[in-house]
């Protein structure tokens, strides 16, 4: 029998309504994008690292066309990150950006780079939603107060 004010029923009710915002989430961004829900599917949705990693590098089709065979093959961004590990410039721009980010949320030890404005506003927002993706949590919306 559970109690009032228990605080162990407070956190699994609470853990229980980050999962099912985190599978809504999901299924959004699975929705708004055929070939990440194509990819995404190939791992449990609880498998946060590699939801964040292709969510990311799908949205890049020259990288996707580079890796993509090679990751749904091993069902992980070691291909990627080994990638990056044998040449210090694989790519340029978006693609480098994409890469890097996507070998670091699958092993977060690796260096997480750093974001350039001048990406622009989609990577931005794929980033973001990786990042969310990751941590397991969605994204909330804007306080009417700023805060």
């Amino acid at each position: 029998m559970f109690l009032d004010g228990n605080p162990l029923d407070e956190k699994l009710a609470r853990d229980r309504a980050q999962t099912a915002a985190y599978l809504t989430f999901l299924a959004q961004l699975r929705d708004a994008d055929s070939l990440f829900a194509a990819v995404s599917a190939a791992q449990p949705a609880e498998q946060a690292a590699w939801q964040a990693a292709v969510y990311l590098l799908t949205g890049s089709r020259p990288a996707w066309r580079l890796f993509g065979d090679a990751v749904l093959a091993t069902r992980s961004l070691t291909p990627v990150a080994a990638a990056l590990d044998r040449a210090s410039e694989r790519g340029g721009g978006s693609e480098r950006f994409v890469l890097a980010w996507a070998a670091h949320l699958w092993d977060l030890r690796r260096e997480a780079p750093g974001f350039s404005p001048e990406l622009g506003d989609f990577y931005f927002r794929r980033w973001i939603n990786a990042l969310h993706l990751r941590q397991g949590s969605c994204p909330s919306p804007a306080s009417p107060n700023g805060a």
